[in-house]
């Protein structure tokens, strides 16, 4: 809890800070174009990527393929559009990483990687786990 209130205080300054400072560099109007333009273009790699994303996710599953990475991939895509909306150059950048195929590969890879190393982790039985998933009963067979 206490990182989420950080990146909810920390975000918001970072973001008027940089305004600021690009605005005082090239002008106001010129920073809100400039705004305008990210915001459009990350929503239109999305929108190209999403399909291609959506496409990839369908020839999996008829494939009867685990459709994991693709998940993944669209999850990570979903974060970006999100950052895309709030308005400011970092996270901008921070969607860039989510949405520039190069960049999202490594970004899933190290998920991916992550991810694995949590669930072998959670997944370890313990010396007793089996004899507590054994369930003694009886059972009569009626007809």
């Amino acid at each position: 809890m206490p990182f989420a209130l950080l990146l909810l205080i920390a975000v918001p300054i970072t973001e008027i800070y940089f305004l600021i400072v690009v605005g005082r560099t090239i002008g106001a109007l010129p920073t809100l174009a400039l705004v305008f333009l990210t915001a459009f273009l990350g929503m239109l790699i999305l929108r190209i990527q999403g399909m291609t994303r959506l496409a990839k996710l369908k020839a999996a599953l008829a494939a009867g393929e685990p459709p994991t990475r693709t998940l993944l991939e669209g999850m990570v895509m979903v974060i970006g559009a999100v950052l895309l909306l709030l308005p400011g150059f970092v996270t901008d950048a921070l969607s860039l990483v989510c949405l520039l195929p190069p960049l999202r590969n490594r970004l899933v890879r190290w998920l991916e990687r992550l991810l694995l190393k949590n669930a072998v982790q959670t997944r370890r039985p313990s010396a007793n786990s089996a004899a507590k998933s054994v369930l003694e009963g009886e059972f009569h067979r009626e007809e």
